[in-house]
């Protein structure tokens, strides 16, 4: 991994017209200086997508804490929801529990993909996902019709298993797209809001720019604009070093709270730019800001700090805690008067 260029932070000569300042060319800048082997088992850059891995230790993500559960959770440690709901009314001690309870979900879980349709005829079983009564969504409705209009014979002389299953158009989506306009569940409901404030919306644009459902190990930088995308993803993968543990769940919120936000290169506050942030948040969010204005003063070619006052960070300093660098540490190079 590529920590920030030391020169990005050593003051640069004051010039009239710094070099290659024009802000049209800072995404094709950033872009070029983007780690490409950044986290390969886990970030996804054709759709901009990080799932986190249990097999990966420097990601806060692990199995449910329950012993038999394999649902993956973030941070690591905790119980997922499903757990959690159980232990709260338990008798039992946390470990004790962790290591006797044995969930038994009679649903899949939102975002889940359900088990295979149970219709077959002819020695070919119906590919698509079960929606109730352990039929996919047309199957259920033409059984639902028929029994309901009291047509004569059985619903399955005219039906027929299907061999395919469309695809949801959004990014990454893992679900089935047989819900409205060819979205899946989680789509088709997220695009009826939409529409509720934009009647006038297309699909496929619409579609092409929202992240599948995220998992609590998942986080997505789509739906922020390119160049924005851009400066959280350089920010990420420098920063890195000055954390102990990488938290997929504090960078989702902060993608959450950038709403709005078009670059991080300004000069607002992090509280005015996040103000309704958590404290963590808004401590992941100045370490991403740190590296991306220090990599913008290298693109500028003006000094990153004001009045050449350095930030040890970018310069490589690293984390000893499991909370990462609380207090940056800073280097003052401004001549000194002599008293």
């Amino acid at each position: 991994m590529s920590l920030p260029s030391v020169t990005a932070l050593v003051p640069a000569p004051r010039t009239a017209v710094p070099p290659d300042s024009g802000q049209e060319g800072w995404g094709p800048w950033v872009t070029a200086r983007l780690d490409s082997a950044w986290r390969p088992t886990e970030w996804q850059p054709d759709c901009w997508l990080f799932t986190g891995s249990v097999h990966e230790p420097r990601s806060s993500v692990s199995l449910c804490r329950t012993n038999v559960c394999d649902t993956v959770v973030s941070p690591a440690g905790i119980f997922c929801p499903f757990c959690r709901e159980h232990q709260k009314t338990s008798p039992q001690p946390a470990e004790e529990f962790a290591r006797s309870f044995v969930p038994e979900r009679n649903r899949v879980t939102f975002g889940g993909v359900p088990d295979q349709c149970g219709f077959s005829k002819d020695g070919q079983r119906c590919v698509r996902p079960r929606h109730c009564k352990q039929l996919c969504l047309t199957h259920y409705t033409q059984w639902k019709t028929h029994t309901r209009r009291k047509h004569p014979g059985r619903w399955e002389d005219t039906a027929a298993p299907y061999t395919d299953t469309p695809a949801c158009p959004a990014p990454a989506c893992p679900l089935p797209g047989l819900y409205g306009r060819g979205l899946c569940r989680h789509h088709a409901q997220r695009f009826r809001e939409h529409r509720r404030s934009r009647p006038d919306a297309l699909v496929a644009p619409w579609a092409a720019q929202q992240p599948p459902y995220l998992a609590p190990h998942q986080f997505s930088l789509l739906p922020l604009p390119e160049l924005l995308r851009l400066e959280v993803l350089y920010g990420l993968q420098q920063a890195e070093p000055w954390l102990r543990v990488f938290e997929p769940a504090q960078v989702r919120r902060m993608v959450r709270d950038l709403a709005g936000t078009t670059t991080l290169v300004s000069a607002v506050t992090d509280e005015q730019m996040c103000p309704r942030s958590t404290v963590a948040v808004l401590r992941l969010l100045t370490r991403v800001r740190t590296a991306v204005q220090a990599a913008h003063a290298e693109y500028t070619g003006t000094a990153p700090a004001k009045d050449d006052i350095l930030d040890l960070r970018a310069l490589g300093q690293r984390s000893r805690t499991p909370a990462g660098i609380r207090t940056p540490k800073t280097v003052d190079l401004r001549t000194r008067k002599p008293t």
